[in-house]
């Protein structure tokens, strides 16, 4: 349990607010954005300064390769992201190495995934009604 200067225990201020949510939200998951009004308004802005200065990480470069990859994958039809993901995801005559291409071929894995709950709806969105945890068990 992280506890601010303040005393107050962060996870429980959060979980107080979202038991009672009636809808899906990142709170549910002890995820805070320092651009959501209604998480700031839970705590006081020495708390909320307190929780943004504290212990920040670095944001992990991402490869060159896993967002070309990203952008080739974000088309808006059925038909284009079929034939996209079932070309090569690997750079031109590139042969698989392992470690070298893993982070490409979990991008690709999960795009077929994905695309396996389209082709079932013949819809191409992700159901809303469907809470979060559901889509990490089936994706």
């Amino acid at each position: 349990m992280w506890t601010l200067k303040s005393g107050r225990v962060v996870e429980k201020v959060i979980y107080e607010y979202a038991r009672n949510l009636k809808y899906e939200s990142c709170m549910h998951s002890f995820i805070i954005s320092d651009i959501d009004e209604k998480a700031k308004s839970l705590f006081r802005n020495e708390e909320w300064e307190e929780i943004f200065s504290s212990n920040c990480k670095k944001v992990p470069k991402i490869d060159k390769s896993v967002i070309e990859l990203l952008k080739k994958y974000s088309v808006t039809d059925l038909p284009s992201f079929r034939q996209i993901i079932f070309e090569s995801f690997l750079p031109s005559d590139a042969l698989y190495f392992g470690r070298e291409h893993l982070d490409l071929n979990y991008v690709n894995l999960v795009y077929r995934a994905i695309h396996t709950l389209w082709e079932d709806d013949d819809d191409f969105t992700l159901d809303s009604s469907k809470l979060e945890g559901w889509f990490q068990h089936n994706i």
